[in-house]
């Protein structure tokens, strides 16, 4: 658990530098919902696999076994894990954007 939270917040603040830019311009705060279902969901639901494992959550499980089997073709390891997470902490900060077009 203390690893998925450092990864994700590792991702944060690699995406830091766009909210950055995003807080010094003029407009209303929007969300890029489409970049965090298609690209967020995917690895959201991948950063969590040592937590199924652990709690032992068949359904979840089953999703990840035959939902996401290539993965294990690649081998799912602990490292690529992380991977995931940092991604999806990048992912979530950078959808995150100001609407500035004059209306």
């Amino acid at each position: 658990m203390i690893n998925l939270l450092i990864s994700m917040s590792i991702g944060v603040i690699f995406g830091l530098k766009h909210i950055m830019k995003e807080v010094r311009k003029e407009g209303e705060w929007l969300v890029d919902f489409p970049k965090l279902i298609i690209i967020g969901s995917p690895l959201f639901l991948i950063s969590l696999y040592h937590i199924w494992i652990y709690f032992n959550i068949q359904f979840l499980m089953n999703i990840l076994v035959y939902g996401l089997g290539c993965l294990s073709i690649f081998g799912l390891s602990a490292s690529s894990v992380s991977l995931f997470q940092l991604t999806f902490g990048y992912i979530v900060i950078t959808s995150f954007y100001k609407n500035t077009s004059k209306i």
